[in-house]
């Protein structure tokens, strides 16, 4: 009988706030610690802005620096399994790059390994050099061997990673980001939330939520 807690490692650029990191600190925040435990894997020396509170819910911020160098990250991420592990599984949630991290997690004998697309990266990928259009063609070949589950929050995002003919891949899946709307509700007092920014009463407000980055 499988022994719980069921041991999950994240593997993300870093947790700052995006809208994957925040998605995943929303699920640590409320998920059962008794049945499930993460740790997250970051590819960054520097400080995530959520790395306080992950910790505080009881994860390891975990660092394995150097892909740009594949022997140097081969080697530290292996030596990652081995000493945080082990762990049942391996959620890569950093897009192409998952197909080295989940390839990786095969030879760790990580027996579940979970590739999740956040985004459609298509227009920008239409400005890359020969070079950069190889690695991705190679990472999906990995990531077709080697991942277990494929994940895409959206339609665009799963065909992204995985191809147009994802939906005939049982492997693959959509599945909505949920989110927790109480932090979304109306202010009960507008006035006192406009003076606590600094905004006039008579103001216009334009809100934006999202990066300012090119997808």
């Amino acid at each position: 009988m499988r022994q719980l807690p069921i041991r999950v490692l994240h593997i993300v650029g870093r947790m700052n706030r995006g809208g994957a990191e925040t998605w995943l600190l929303n699920v640590l925040r409320t998920m059962d610690h008794s049945h499930i435990q993460f740790d997250f894997l970051v590819e960054s020396h520097l400080p995530g802005a959520y790395d306080e509170e992950v910790r505080k819910h009881g994860a390891r911020i975990i660092m394995c620096s150097g892909h740009r160098s594949l022997l140097t990250y081969a080697y530290r991420f292996l030596r990652t399994l081995r000493e945080f592990g082990p762990y049942d599984v391996v959620h890569s949630h950093v897009h192409h790059f998952s197909g080295i991290t989940l390839a990786l997690s095969y030879l760790g004998g990580v027996t579940r390994r979970i590739a999740h697309s956040h985004s459609d990266t298509r227009v920008s990928a239409l400005n890359t050099n020969a070079l950069q259009t190889v690695y991705r063609y190679l990472m999906k070949r990995m990531l077709s061997r080697c991942m277990t589950t494929g994940i895409g929050v959206s339609m665009r995002a799963a065909e992204d990673l995985f191809g147009r003919d994802w939906r005939s891949n049982n492997r693959v899946q959509l599945l909505h980001c949920g989110i927790d709307l109480t932090s979304f509700q109306p202010a009960d007092n507008v006035e006192h939330s406009r003076q606590g920014l600094g905004i006039p009463d008579d103001a216009l407000v334009i809100g934006h939520v999202a990066n300012f980055s090119p997808a």
